[in-house]
């Protein structure tokens, strides 16, 4: 899916308006979150930002192959993992998995492993909500790695989900308690915009496949009211 030329006018500031109204269509991929990485980041060489994921959690992904780094790691051509988890680190590293480092992306120097080498794509996976600001953190990897890395792919929670919808009829909300932001794809295309990254393409997909008949007909015939949003930038807009 893209934007036209007009809505990136609004995106880029140079135009404005209170009331925007945005056509959310164009080709969607009917799949789910894993599949959907696997296929943009084929034969790509990839560095993993917050790889780790929950320690108590990856284990367990791992047996069933839902470990999303492990995952990337059976496509890509070359991947490289970094994450602020010591502890999650180390436990990845005991298994044997030894492309995955500890490093503050924002405050630690590029290690040699990503320095000494030209990637294709940074990808961020439910990483931005959880930051107390988008924009300074998406524009402080733009600067750190926009020498290194082409693209950025990252995914975010979908305001629009349809779960959303249906619970807060009965009143209620279902979140993670870490998160800060649900994202539209014009909040998180003007986030990656103000952040000097300049957006090419989304997605909408959900976590995970469903072989019931109303989800499938629902992804197929309403993307927009799917689980996340993938979105793709130019590391450094121009």
């Amino acid at each position: 899916m893209n934007f036209s030329e007009n809505i990136f006018q609004y995106l880029n500031k140079r135009k404005f308006s209170n009331g925007l109204v945005i056509n959310l269509h164009g080709k969607n991929y009917n799949l789910n979150r894993i599949e959907l990485t696997r296929k943009i980041l084929f034969d790509k060489k990839v560095v993993h930002i917050g790889c780790a994921d929950h320690l108590p959690l990856i284990e367990e992904k791992m047996i069933e192959s839902t470990w999303l780094h492990g995952e990337m790691d059976k496509v890509t051509k070359q991947l490289i993992g970094l994450d602020i988890n010591k502890e999650a680190i180390s436990f990845i590293r005991k298994k044997g998995i030894e492309n995955v480092h500890f490093m503050d992306v924002i405050s630690d120097d590029l290690i040699d492993e990503v320095k000494n080498e030209a990637w294709d794509y940074l990808f961020l996976g439910e990483l931005v909500e959880h930051v107390n600001d988008p924009v300074l953190f998406l524009k402080a990897i733009s600067e750190k790695f926009g020498n290194n890395a082409e693209y950025v792919v990252l995914t975010v929670p979908n305001a629009f989900r349809f779960a959303n919808f249906k619970l807060a009829c009965g009143g209620k909300e279902l979140i993670n308690s870490d998160h800060r932001y649900w994202f539209t794809p014009y909040t998180i295309a003007k986030v990656l915009t103000e952040a000097g990254m300049g957006v090419t393409e989304y997605f909408m997909i959900d976590a995970f496949s469903s072989k019931k008949l109303l989800q499938r007909l629902r992804r197929r015939f309403f993307p927009m009211l799917s689980d996340t949003i993938v979105m793709v930038a130019k590391l450094k807009n121009g």
